[in-house]
């Protein structure tokens, strides 16, 4: 170890500048160990990458360079290693370090702080919504809103927004959220807000789907209002996502007929047919499901399977049993081994149709099974996720 840290800290000595302000990579790139754990990382030999690093950030500790950008620079890699292994809370405790050593310096490192809160809240969108909320309240605190540039500060909206959303509910709150993210112009993000947005207005109107009006506490007239009213606006702001995706001029429609390529565009196709579905308006679902199938086949086939449930959940109600089989079947060997909503509702899918079918109940049971167990390892928040733009973060 005496010898590894005399090497790096020849390096360090032969720079001209101050070491500490020099880029994190200039100076961990100077061991031989973090570029075998990047040779590690690209075979996706994620356990010794990991050990790798780890000796890296000794080295760098024991030089004397703690919580500087070098040693942030290696433990943001650490992350990403942990993040790939599904070590989350591993992962967001390296995250969170990155935090506190720039926070311990904020008047040197104002910019990599801002980058630091960027990632932390991104991951905590992915694997701990709780604590997602609980970090947007220590960012608005004053002290921290106040020291945040304008474009950050229209990224946390987004993602608190987002965060509110996957909670499940605060819809309202989420909502304002996303439209202050607005008012304040997001630039080349407003695609992502309009979809988020048209998420919760549509979510909003599901937390009221169980509940008479004539039963609604007096608490509750407000929301179930602005529920109802704004509900009208979801598929009109998916529609205005799509046409910022795409750049096109105005809103997509149907009947506009416009070729569509960006992948991003997928999702905002197949959340308008569902919401059409549960309207019970079968005819229109079919028509944005039609939209959705031609535009996945020709840009993006691998995540065509939640269109491809949706279409045999319908043939499946018309009573083209035989049709909606091949469909599903189809489905579920693309969304094998997803883990997420969308392959939890091809098997309840594949299960409700083969419940009626003759000695096939067998079967039924062991795809109901088989969604129980992936829902049970699945947080809270799974079935939201998947209609959602999600950010997530790299190096």
């Amino acid at each position: 170890m005496l010898q590894l840290i005399r090497r790096f800290s020849k390096v360090v000595t032969a720079v001209e500048s101050n070491p500490a302000d020099m880029v994190g990579e200039e100076l961990a790139a100077s061991l031989v160990e973090y570029t075998q754990a990047m040779e590690m990382i690209h075979d996706k030999n994620y356990s010794m990458a990991e050990l790798e690093l780890y000796r890296c950030m000794e080295i760098i500790e024991k030089s004397g360079f703690y919580a500087e950008p070098a040693y942030n620079f290696v433990l943001h890699r650490l992350a990403l290693v942990q993040r790939a292994q599904r070590k989350f809370s591993h992962c967001e405790r390296s995250l969170e370090e990155i935090v506190r050593n720039y926070k311990n310096n904020e008047k040197k490192y104002p910019k990599q702080l801002e980058f630091a809160y960027g990632t932390l809240f991104k991951q905590y969108l992915t694997s701990n919504v709780p604590k997602a909320l609980e970090f947007a309240d220590f960012l608005y605190k004053p002290d921290n809103w106040n020291n945040m540039t304008r474009d950050f500060q229209k990224d946390v909206r987004f993602f608190f927004g987002t965060a509110l959303i996957l909670h499940g509910q605060y819809f309202l709150k989420a909502k304002t959220e996303l439209f202050e993210c607005l008012k304040m112009n997001p630039g080349g993000n407003s695609c992502f807000v309009f979809h988020n947005l048209a998420c919760a207005q549509w979510f909003h109107i599901r937390k009221f789907a169980d509940v008479s009006p004539k039963d609604l506490p007096a608490e509750f007239e407000y929301e179930f209002k602005n529920a109802t009213t704004e509900f009208a606006e979801a598929i009109p702001n998916f529609q205005k996502s799509i046409q910022l995706f795409e750049g096109f001029s105005d809103a997509f429609t149907i009947e506009s007929e416009l070729s569509l390529k960006n992948k991003l565009s997928g999702m905002s196709l197949t959340n308008i047919a569902e919401i059409h579905m549960e309207k019970l308006e079968v005819e229109k679902a079919v028509q944005w499901l039609q939209t959705a199938l031609k535009f996945y086949e020709e840009n993006d086939k691998g995540n065509i399977g939640r269109t491809l449930a949706l279409i045999a959940t319908i043939m499946k109600a018309k009573k083209n049993l035989l049709q909606a089989e091949g469909i599903i079947k189809n489905a579920l060997e693309l969304l094998k081994g997803k883990n997420d909503y969308s392959e939890i509702l091809a098997l309840h899918t594949y299960a409700s149709l083969l419940k009626n079918l003759e000695k096939r109940s067998k079967e039924s049971e062991e795809m109901y099974s088989k969604a129980k167990t992936i829902a049970a390892s699945l947080p809270f928040w799974y079935e939201r996720s998947v209609h959602l733009h999600i950010p997530t973060w790299t190096i």
